[in-house]
Parts: structure tokens; sequence; C-alpha cells
């Protein structure tokens, strides 16, 4: 009898272990050990590596000789900073000159890191008195939170960064269109020939954009440059073929014959090509990326016809032209310029960026924008401070425009429209300069739930306010941003006036937990109360301007006044403590019902108790 075997297969799964990438020298080169060789290992294997680790170096300080790689941790993939404590912070020098850290995916938790002295300055426009290329945006000095990013800062201080709107482009060479400036990448210039004059490439993340050529009549316009890549300079134009963008991101040339090609992400457009006979556009730029220089037509002399500049991309400048229209600045980017109104008109800046100019007067490109000059959190992307956090000798600078400069926008924090920003650190934290923001499309969030935070700069953010389980003090009149905004108080959370200031915003009171408002000494006020009910202590002055629906009001010191008619919960209970006031400050007003022991001021006011319709006069 023959015995049969039978075989078991057992298969194990396999389970990927976590893996930490050492930092061991703070030499800024791209080999092993370094901090940009870790990065560029994390970029090419997301999810691999889920830490960084510095246990081997002590209170390390990595001077930048370049920018850092955008961190590119992957979606859904979290990433830590491994062995940095109080006692060993890590700190990312950027010599005045290079931005600190642009994460554009993950979820990344950075620990005991100090940004200093980091800058992010956008690329300048290419050079041409008649199409000058506009000037990049600078967006977050030490930390740039890209869309979908999740950013965890636990003690982390940021010191002396800046942002700086990249230069508009001008220069005496009577060329065609230049290139946009990039996120820092320069944009490309434009050489002159007799005919066929191509147009320079837009810069990108880094590199710049290459240099446009022509050749020549009877020749046709050597292709444009090619746009600058993340790090890549574009290739300079040298025959009628279309010039090389940079690998990593840039748009070609157009050749002769055609167009610049786009950009894609972190890289600028292509310039426009040309010939005797034809004219092209520039390419637009990418994510980071500015447009390219429009080509330009000549016949024998005379001009006759010119190509567009190609618009930037986020945070990109415009490309230049000369007969064709400038390129649009993207957001926080210059626009691009061009000859003459009677053949096009010039760019138009992005939000807060600066527009381009006609030749004839100053002509050249508009400035980019200097906003977050610590920290910019780009729209869909948010950013978590925890542990102790300082914020000192931030700074943002408009870019120079030729005539028209960019603007400038959160000298610590701008918020861009949708963004996340949590305040969850341990202790007091004060905000003395301004938390900025756009209102371009939706509105962000600001939370505070972690120490008492202190808001006393003018901030203009747009963004829905929420405070809990914490103590948020205001000392500005527009310590909330934009008058749109609202706040929320929940969980046990406390609204405190710092300074005598009307807040032209409307609080919203939630139910969980008893919220509070405490004026303090000072005489102070809000638009509108909404929501649930809430108490108010300290010996100063609350006044409402605007309509309110609070369930009840329980005032325990001070005075509770109204600014106008109506402006009290017509359903809500008015409980007043010995020693306080209801003023009326002589304008009628309608409560659900009243008690307590303190004193009812009406002046000429009615004060009509909606309960059981009785009033007093």
């Amino acid at each position: 009898m023959k015995s049969k075997l039978k075989y078991l297969l057992i298969i194990w799964p396999f389970v990927m272990q976590a893996l930490n990438i050492a930092v061991t020298s703070t030499a800024d080169t791209n080999t092993m050990g370094t901090l940009r060789y870790a990065i560029n290992q994390i970029n090419a294997s997301p999810g691999m590596y889920t830490g960084i680790d510095f246990s081997s170096l002590t209170n390390p300080t990595i001077t930048l000789t370049e920018p850092l790689p955008m961190l590119q941790a992957g979606v859904g993939n979290s990433l830590s900073t491994v062995g940095t404590s109080a006692g060993n912070i890590v700190t990312i020098n950027g010599a005045s000159t290079y931005r600190g850290l642009l994460v554009v995916s993950g979820n990344v938790t950075l620990s005991y890191i100090n940004f200093s002295n980091c800058n992010a300055t956008g690329g300048n426009g290419g050079g041409t008195s008649n199409g000058g290329g506009g000037g990049g945006g600078g967006l977050g000095g030490g930390l740039f939170v890209y869309n979908g990013a999740a950013v965890t800062a636990s003690n982390c201080n940021f010191t002396s960064n800046q942002a700086v709107g990249g230069a508009g482009g001008t220069s005496p060479n009577i060329s065609t269109g230049a290139g946009g400036g990039g996120l820092q990448g320069n944009g490309g210039q434009a050489l002159e020939a007799s005919a066929g004059n191509s147009g320079g490439g837009g810069g990108g993340y880094f590199g710049n954009g290459g240099t446009g050529l022509g050749v020549g009549l009877g020749v046709g316009g050597a292709g444009g440059g090619g746009g600058g890549g993340s790090f890549q300079n574009g290739a300079n134009a040298s025959s009628s073929s279309g010039a090389a963008g940079g690998s990593d991101g840039g748009g070609n040339g157009g050749s002769s014959i055609q167009s610049g090609f786009a950009g894609s992400f972190g890289g600028g457009g292509g310039g426009g090509g040309a010939n005797d006979s034809s004219n092209f556009a520039g390419g637009s730029g990418g994510v980071f990326g500015g447009g390219g220089g429009g080509g330009l037509q000549q016949e024998q002399g005379p001009l006759v016809g010119g190509g567009d500049g190609g618009t930037g991309g986020f945070a990109g400048g415009g490309g230049g032209a000369v007969l064709g229209n400038g390129g649009n600045g993207g957001f926080a980017g210059g626009g691009g310029g061009n000859l003459s109104g009677t053949w096009g008109q010039p760019g138009t800046g992005g939000y807060g960026g600066g527009n381009g100019s006609i030749a004839g007067g100053t002509p050249g490109g508009g400035g980019g924008a200097g906003f977050g000059g610590a920290v910019f959190v780009m729209q869909g992307g948010s950013l978590v401070l925890q542990g102790t956090s300082a914020f000192t000798g931030s700074s943002v600078t408009a870019g120079i425009g030729f005539p028209h400069n960019g603007s400038v926008a959160g000298t610590d924090f701008f918020i861009n429209s949708g963004g996340i920003l949590t305040f969850s650190q341990t202790g007091t934290l004060t905000i003395a300069t301004s938390i900025d923001g756009d209102a371009l499309n939706s509105a962000g969030t600001l939370s505070a739930q972690g120490g008492p935070l202190v808001l006393s700069g003018a901030n203009t953010f747009l963004a829905s306010v929420s405070v809990s389980n914490t103590t948020l003090i205001v000392s500005s009149n527009s310590a909330l941003g934009n008058s749109a905004n609202t706040a929320t108080l929940n969980n046990t959370a406390t609204l405190q006036f710092g300074a005598s200031v009307t807040l032209p915003n409307s609080l919203v009171i939630g139910n969980t937990g008893a919220q509070t408002i405490d004026t303090q000494t000072f005489t102070t006020g809000v638009n509108g109360i909404s929501g649930a009910g809430f108490s108010k202590i300290g010996s100063g002055s609350l006044t409402l301007s605007g309509g309110s629906s609070y369930s009840a009001a329980t005032i325990n010191s001070g005075t509770f006044r109204a600014g106008a008619a109506n402006v009290f919960s017509s359903s809500g209970l008015i409980q007043l403590s010995l020693g306080t006031t209801l003023d009326l400050n002589n304008h009628s007003n309608v409560i659900g019902n009243l008690s307590g022991s303190g004193t009812v001021t009406l002046g000429s006011g009615t004060l009509s108790l909606g309960g059981d319709n009785t009033s007093q006069t």
C-alpha cells in the first residue's frame, strides 16, 4: 500500500517593518547621512520610512546651501522626527537665503526643530525693457504646508524667518518676452535678433528658466528657453529646436514653429518660439512655476506680431510679451509686462502680486507678494502647533515691480483659502504680529485648544474660529480676523478681553460645558451672540451691536449693554447678580425673561419681556 504525502503550504503574511533613516551629519550635501539625502530617499520611496532619526547628533545646526527638496512622504503615510528632545534641538538655518521646509504630502510630525534665518524669496522675472516677466511669490519662510499635507509642529521655534516677493523683470536690452519667476527660480531672459525672437522660460521651485534666442532674418527664431524645474535649470536655446526644460518639471521651449510647453509640478513653462512669419505663446507654469515668455515675429525690421506670455502657476509670475498679452500671475505672482497697449495688454498680478506694465514709462513685470514670514498654510493643508512654540523676528517684504510692487501679509502666519491652523500648545502663546489670509475661495479654520492663546495683531484671515477647553485672549479690534468670521466657544471655553476693543465678529456659544466671556476691567463689544447660554465675568462692560439669539446670559459682574435696538435675545433669559447692570443705553429691546438682583438702566429705551409680553419704561 502506497502512502500519500500531503504537503501543507503555510504562507506567512509579509509585514513591513517601520524604518527610520538616520541623519548623522550636519553637512548640506546629498550624501548618505545628511538631511538632504534623507528627504530624497523618503521622496523616492514614499511609505518606506516612518522616521528621520537625529539621535546620533547633539543639538545640530544644519546650514543650508540651497533649498531643501520638497518633502513628499506620500498621501496617508506618517513620518516623524526621531531622537529630538528638549536636550537635542535640531536647527535648520537658511543662512538668510534659503527657505526652510516645504511639506507636500503625508502626515508629518516635527519635534524640537528650530527654523532659523530661513528666507523664502520668490524668483525674479526675466529681464527685458519690453516684456519683463512677473516676480514669483515668496511664501512661508520657515515652513510651507501644501494642499493635503498635515503637519504637527511640536516644540518648534521660528526665529528670524522671512518671506520676500520676487522682483519683476526689466533691463536695458530690447528683446522679446521673458519668463516669469517661480517660487524661487528666476525667469529666463530673451535675447534680441533681427527676426523671430523667442521667449525665455519660466522659473521653477528652484531651477531657473532658460534663455530664448533669435538667429536672424530668413532663419527663424531659436526655440524658447526651457522652463526651470524643481531644481534643474532649463536649457538655453541654441537652435531652432525647442530647448529642454528642467527634467524635474520644467516645460520645454517651443521650436521656431510652436508655442512653449506647460510646466508640470514645480516647473516653469517653456518660452514661445517664433520665426519671421509666425509667433507663439509661452507655456503656462506648473504649481510653483512661472509662465514662459511669448515669442516675437519680425519681418525685415518691422515688428508685426507677438505671442502671449504664459500664465504663472501657484506662486508663479506671468511671462512677459512684446506684441502679445503679458501672462497673468498665479497666486502671489506678478503679471508679465508687454510693449504696447495697442498690440496687447500687460498681465494682471495674482492675489497680492503687482500688475505688469506697458513699455514707455517704467516697463516691466509686477512684483511678487511676500506672505507668511514664518509659516504659510496652503488651501487644504493643516498645521497643528503643540508643546511650547515661539515666533520671533519674522518679516515679510514685497517684491519690487516696474512700477507695480507686490504686497505683504502675515508677518508670522498666512492661511490660504481653506487652510487649517490649530493652536494646541502648552502654556501661553502670544501672537503679536499678524495672522493673515485671502478670501478667494472657502474660509479656513483657526482653532485654539491648548494653553491660553493671545491674539493682539491686526489680523485679516478668513476662517471660522474655534475655542475649545482653553482661553482665547483678544487685544485688538481685528484679533479675530475678517469681520465675517465667527468664533465658537465650546467645551468650557473662555473668550477674554485683554484691552478695550470692539470685535466686529459674532460669537456662537456651544452647549458642551460652561462658556465664559471675561471683559476684565475693559470696555468691550461684539457683534452678536447666538447659541446656548454663557456667563459674563469681569467688572468691565460688554456691548452687543448686532442681533442675538442666545438661550441665557448670566451676568456675574460688570455691565451688559445694548449698542442698538433689539440686540438682546428676544427669547433668552438674562440673570443679573448683585451689583451688576443691564444697560439699555437708550435703545428699546425685547428679552425672554429677567431675574436676579442687579440694576436695569433704561434711559429713553423700553424693555419688553417676551415671556409675559410686559414692558417697563
